[in-house]
Formats: C-alpha cells, structure tokens, sequence
C-alpha cells in the first residue's frame, strides 16, 4: 500500500533538524520520563527515530509500526548499519491486533490520519489492547482545540509554509499542511477530530484517563532565539502532546 510518506521518506529527515520539529520532539520526550528497561511498542514509527532513541534511553524490548515501506526501509537500514535490537513491523495501525502486553505504546503524527471515526477508534484500540492495565499511550497530535495560525504564513519563520485548516472544523474534514526545510516543500494531508471525538475514542477504547499536554521551549532554543521569538508558534500550535493511561 503506497503512501504520502513513501515519497517523502528520505526528504522528511530534512525537517527533523528544523528547530520546529526538536520542540515538538522534546515536548514529546519530556513526558516520557524514563523507560530504562520497558518494553516499548512505537505505533507510526516512520524512519525510526523515536524508536532508537528509546533503546538509546535503556528501553528493553522496542517494536516499531508503520504502514510505509519507505519509511521502514530507511529504519531497517539504520539497524543494519546500527543494531540496537529494534524489531520493525509493516502494516496500518488499525489492522495490527494484539500482538504483545507492552510497558508503553507511543504514537508520534498518528491519530490524526485517521480517515473516519471508525478507523481512529481502531487506531486507539491498537493502542490499548497492546497495554498491559495502568500504563499508559503518549502522542503527539493534532490539537483539536486549535484553528490553525491566523494568518497561516506566520508559521513561515518556523518551517511550515502552509497550514489549512477546515473551515467548518466537522470531524473527517482535511487538514492540510506544507512543511518546508531550506528549499525543499513537503504537502501531505491529515484530518481533523473535534476533542469529544478524541475522547470518545480513547476511552471507548479502554483509557481511563486523558490529558493534553501544550509544546514547551527546549531550554536551548530559547536561549538561542528568544522565548518572544517562538511565543506565537507555541501559542497558536496545532500540535499537543497526548498522554492516556488504561
């Protein structure tokens, strides 16, 4: 099954050295506190990033999903040429099933490609039934509280040059964004769900509790920009962190 993403795999490395991408990541890494020794199941693990990082932080046992093959290639690789015991897994989400009790299952721009209200509840459903009782499921998300930056070429300083969001804010309407790192353009399309759709998901999947969480300044980035600089993208991102415990 061919995706966005197998086009942009190679080329989506670019924007993971922009400074938008390491505050979501930290955001990202900052709720994750320590996973010395857990197993971990990374759900949309992309080209394996996150997923190496977790082995890197002491995780014991890390499995990475993605339903690009691109994507998994250029993981697969990096474990070739790096092994740090990473098991990868090719196929969507929502058709995983169970396939393990994990300490903690993430997933980093998932939810959010969810075509229809079914298919998110089977996304979060993936997610739960991968999770032993009273651990917990972190995201990073759409955030459906947000409209998008208005005007939308604010986000121009901070590597997006598009970010669309539908006007009628209805669940399955698309959101479309451009990420831009130098000279290289990158358009994909995700979907937009209201925060009761979310919700309803996740706790008919079986999560008892669900916070969101705001990006924060990595302490580095502040002192190398300013906070005044990066003020408008944290207040006007469309992107939060989600943490759920079963």
């Amino acid at each position: 099954m061919a995706t966005p993403y197998d086009d942009l795999a190679a080329q989506y490395r670019k924007f993971q050295r922009v400074k938008s991408y390491r505050i979501i990541e930290y955001s990202f890494m900052h709720r994750l506190g320590s996973v010395s020794g857990q197993s971990i199941l990374d759900l949309a693990c992309g080209e394996g990033s996150w997923a190496r990082t977790f082995k890197q932080m002491g995780a014991g046992y890390v499995v990475g999903v993605d339903i690009s093959e691109e994507m998994l290639k250029l993981a697969l690789h990096e474990e070739t040429q790096r092994p740090l015991g990473i098991e990868y897994v090719h196929k969507p989400v929502q058709d995983l099933g169970k396939i393990g009790e994990f300490d903690l299952v993430t997933g980093s721009l998932l939810l959010h490609y969810a075509s229809t209200k079914d298919q998110l509840l089977q996304m979060c459903q993936t997610a739960a039934d991968n999770l032993r009782a009273g651990q917990r499921f972190l995201a990073v998300n759409n955030d459906p509280r947000s409209k998008g930056p208005n005007p939308s070429d604010a986000f121009k300083q901070y590597g997006y040059s598009n970010i669309e969001f539908p006007k009628s804010l209805q669940d399955g309407e698309l959101i479309k964004i451009t990420l831009a790192a130098g000279e290289d353009h990158y358009q994909f399309d995700n979907y937009y769900y209201s925060l009761t759709t979310y919700e309803w998901a996740l706790r008919t999947a079986g999560f008892k509790t669900i916070n969101w969480h705001r990006l924060i300044l990595p302490p580095e980035i502040e002192q190398e920009d300013g906070r005044d600089f990066w003020e408008f993208f944290l207040e006007n991102a469309h992107l939060v962190v989600i943490e759920c415990q079963k």
